[in-house]
């Protein structure tokens, strides 16, 4: 197993649980969606896997064993608001270079512009912002991506570009993802498997 989300519970005080005793695994080569409608808790247990947040209580299980905030996390997060998860101070370049994806394949394949890695965040749209969150994610050591509604704020040809490449690139690379979406119809055409978060949340 890949990673295994063992009796997951969070909620913001005892009394105020939003999902309890979640288990689920996932293995390399699967995609797997988590759906539910707003409001379930979607983000919250996508920032849970990836380490980010701590739940109650419950573990977090990859390749066998904890996940740990030291050195490289090989579970990366892609969050639905790129401008929220990049250093407005950088230049684009410095973003790929940072996770030393600054090659011209990926570029390529996600229609990332040249002269965009010279721009700062702010002087990008949120569709190109959101190719260069795609691009970071896909280090060399990354075992596993979660995408949180990521292409939910961007048009239907970027859409589909990104869509095409993570899953091409996850294939290739034998990598999991976890798809995180309200979009059932996306989600049964390009996930392998689908978990309703509604159905788990509060059994």
């Amino acid at each position: 197993m890949a990673i295994e989300c063992k009796n997951i519970t969070f909620g913001y005080s005892k009394d105020n649980i939003l999902f309890k005793n979640i288990s689920f695994s996932v293995d390399y080569g699967e995609r797997v969606g988590i759906v539910a409608k707003s409001g379930f808790g979607k983000s919250t247990l996508a920032k849970i896997i990836a380490g980010y947040e701590k739940p109650l209580s419950g573990e977090i299980i990859v390749d066998g064993k904890p996940i740990t905030k030291k050195g490289y996390n090989p579970v990366q997060l892609i969050y639905q608001h790129p401008e929220k998860a990049i250093n407005p101070m950088w230049k684009m370049e410095k973003v790929l270079l940072e996770e030393n994806v600054l090659n011209d394949y990926i570029i390529n394949s996600l229609g990332i512009k040249k002269e965009w890695l010279k721009r700062y965040p702010t002087e990008l749209s949120g569709g190109e912002l959101q190719r260069f969150s795609v691009a970071r994610a896909l280090c060399e050591n990354t075992k596993f991506i979660i995408a949180d509604e990521i292409t939910t704020m961007v048009d239907p040809i970027t859409q589909s570009q990104i869509w095409h490449f993570l899953i091409e690139e996850c294939q290739k690379r034998n990598m999991g993802m976890i798809i995180v979406t309200h979009n059932m119809y996306l989600a049964e055409k390009i996930c392998t498997r689908i978990i309703n978060l509604e159905d788990m949340a509060l059994e």
